[in-house]
């Protein structure tokens, strides 16, 4: 295990440093640069693939990796002195992390990581016979017949693949096998050990840092929000483990980790309080992101639009009553300006359904695996085919749900649900059909992609009711303790008021209320974790099919 998880510490260089180095030259701050790091590194060796292999030249490891080392220092060093010639400085503003202008506390940060890691080592590495391991299905021979013939042909190109010597040409989503061959050329491991490698490097530190990002940017009023939404990431049977441990879909693995981050820059794009130079600098970026997830796996770009559609309409709806349509009079403006973008939504997803290129996709045929009836229950209580019930998760997503109802600004993400708890239902509960191959056939009509796609909608909310919950123990753990404090003092109120200088009495007032303040926002954490814990140790409950 010791060469697996060297590979995973290779894995996370390669992905974070090139990115920091390009994001830090090019203006974001510290967090921004760490968060969305692996969208820059993975886009620069998709493309050097694609450049090496059309010019003819043999690629390997350190003709991958030397040019991109060399532009993003090059980059750096020209950054940093622009920046000590003008006088400026190169840390972020009383040194505190930012994302896109909102404060980002680093110990929650580490928290959620180290718990989210704590979980993939639990359930991912402490099941593997060993490093070598992987599942036993025409899949995953796929995956590393691939990895071994880029290492071998030096053809890492995506758009040109080789597959067993041969070169078949066309496009395959290729951002894990990439990965994989510069860690088997640069370090000689098998190859089923790199693949691990990069599988757990993203689903477990880049997948819960972009949800981490997530629930900064959709929960931007509660610290405790991004935490809880980063906690649960993993915690849903849909992502990543069906994906890894059924299917060995594991480009989806790919595209759904890096999904979160090209999430997060879209819904950056549309912030109208910043300069119109920030945003094209965003708007630049976040077409690199949908470039690199349609590249990871192309269905990862429309399980982003099941999101990004009802964010769209609903700042469609907040502009227009800002705009001055907020009276009662106007509000059937509104609706026919969100109705017009939802039908052209429609009509632009069904041209692309018709397009010849998506035909060998969407025509793929699955018969009904449920009745309507146990679709609708697992949607509802987490209930994913050969897992059972997870009522505590249920819970929380439908905490969540009514909180946002209830909070403005975060009622697309119910949409949203919705949406992706629709498709579920229809992929798993139908027969194939028009209705179906419209609705799923992005997704290959098949229901193991979209329980994944679902699972990474419901996290924010599940993370959100949890964040609900934290927020009502914090409550009432304070108000004990500021009943209790009041009851001890009562008696000697007066006589500290005799005795105690009158300009003491407001310092030792805020000193109290901040020890309470403190005390009840750690027993929430504590609150927090336990319940984590207790999903954990009281897993899914997967039983296998029966023969």
């Amino acid at each position: 295990m010791i060469a697996l998880v060297a590979a995973i510490v290779l894995m996370l260089l390669l992905a974070y440093l090139p990115g920091v180095a390009v994001l830090r030259s090019a203006g974001f701050s510290s967090f921004e640069s760490a968060c969305f790091a692996p969208v820059v590194s993975t886009f620069a060796y998709v493309a050097l693939g694609v450049v090496f292999y059309r010019v003819g030249f043999h690629a390997d490891w350190l003709s991958m990796i030397l040019p991109v080392a060399v532009v993003s220092l090059a980059a750096l060093v020209l950054r940093l002195c622009m920046i000590r010639r003008s006088g400026g400085s190169c840390g972020d503003a009383c040194g505190r992390l930012v994302l896109f202008g909102r404060p980002v506390d680093g110990r929650v940060l580490a928290a959620a990581l180290a718990f989210n890691a704590l979980i993939a080592a639990i359930v991912f590495l402490g099941t593997l016979d060993g490093p070598d391991s992987f599942s036993q299905n025409y899949d995953m021979g796929h995956h590393l017949s691939q990895v071994m013939a880029m290492v071998q042909s030096g053809n890492w190109s995506t758009l040109d693949v080789t597959i067993d010597g041969v070169n078949v040409g066309g496009f395959y989503p290729s951002v894990l096998h990439v990965y994989a061959a510069l860690l088997v050329s640069c370090t000689g491991i098998s190859t089923a050990a790199a693949i691990n490698a990069v599988m757990f490097s993203l689903f477990a530190v880049v997948f819960p840092l972009g949800m981490f990002a997530f629930g900064v940017s959709a929960f931007p009023q509660d610290k405790v929000s991004p935490f809880c939404c980063a906690a649960v990431s993993l915690l849903f049977p849909g992502f990543p483990w069906i994906l890894i441990r059924f299917s060995a879909l594991l480009a989806n693995v790919a595209g759904f980790s890096l999904l979160p981050l090209a999430l997060v820059l879209f819904m950056a794009c549309t912030d109208d309080r910043v300069p119109l130079r920030n945003r094209v600098k965003r708007a630049l970026f976040c077409i690199v992101a949908m470039g690199v997830i349609s590249v990871a796996h192309p269905n990862t770009l429309f399980s982003a639009a099941v999101f990004l559609i009802p964010f769209c309409a609903q700042r469609i709806w907040d502009l227009l009553s800002r705009e001055g349509c907020a009276a009662s009079g106007k509000s059937l403006m509104k609706c026919v300006a969100v109705g017009t973008f939802l039908l052209a939504c429609a009509v632009i997803w069904k041209a692309v359904h018709d397009l010849e290129a998506f035909r060998g996709v969407v025509e793929y045929s699955y018969t009904a695996k449920s009745s309507l009836f146990e679709a609708v229950a697992g949607v509802l209580l987490v209930h994913f085919r050969w897992f059972s019930a997870n009522i505590p998760l249920a819970l929380l997503v439908l905490c969540g749900v009514l909180a946002a109802l209830r909070t403005k600004g975060c009622r697309w993400l119910v949409a949203a649900y919705l949406f992706a708890a629709i498709q579920l239902i229809v992929c798993s509960a139908t027969d194939p059909s028009s209705l179906k191959s419209y609705l799923c056939g992005f997704w290959y009509n098949h229901d193991f992609r979209l329980m994944a796609s679902f699972a990474i909608v419901a996290a924010p909310l599940a993370g959100f009711g949890l964040a609900r919950i934290a927020r009502g123990v914090e409550r009432v753990v304070m108000k004990r303790r500021q009943a209790s404090g009041n009851a001890q003092q009562g008696s000697v109120c007066q006589v500290s008021d005799q005795h105690s200088d009158q300009g003491e009495t407001g310092p030792q007032k805020a000193s109290g209320s901040v020890c309470e303040r403190a005390l009840g926002v750690s027993t929430s954490c504590v609150a927090v974790v336990g319940l984590m814990l207790a999903l954990v140790c009281f897993p899914v409950g997967y039983s296998p099919p029966k023969a």
